[in-house]
């Protein structure tokens, strides 16, 4: 069974979620199979942590241990491409 759990601390006043965790299994399409996945964004100390872990060969694939305000370029903060 592989599922995602997803929890986030949020404030009324505050637009974006002060902590998000998500952890569980998730599909790599590079590779085909399931990874094991821990992600941490913690905006209330400026922290952002990702750990990917391929349980079939036991490696890890991914250890990002960062400030969040260095963790540009990824997701939706990637600038967008013109279009020509």
């Amino acid at each position: 069974m592989h599922g995602l759990l997803g929890v986030k601390h949020l404030r009324r006043s505050i637009r974006k979620p002060l902590v998000e965790i998500h952890h569980g299994t998730s599909l790599s399409t590079k590779f085909g199979r399931w990874m094991r996945v821990t992600q941490l964004i913690d905006r209330r100390n400026n922290r952002y942590r990702k750990l990917v872990f391929d349980p079939k060969t036991g490696l890890t694939l991914r250890d990002v241990d960062e400030q969040l305000t260095d963790h540009r370029g990824y997701g939706s903060a990637r600038k967008s491409q013109s279009r020509s």
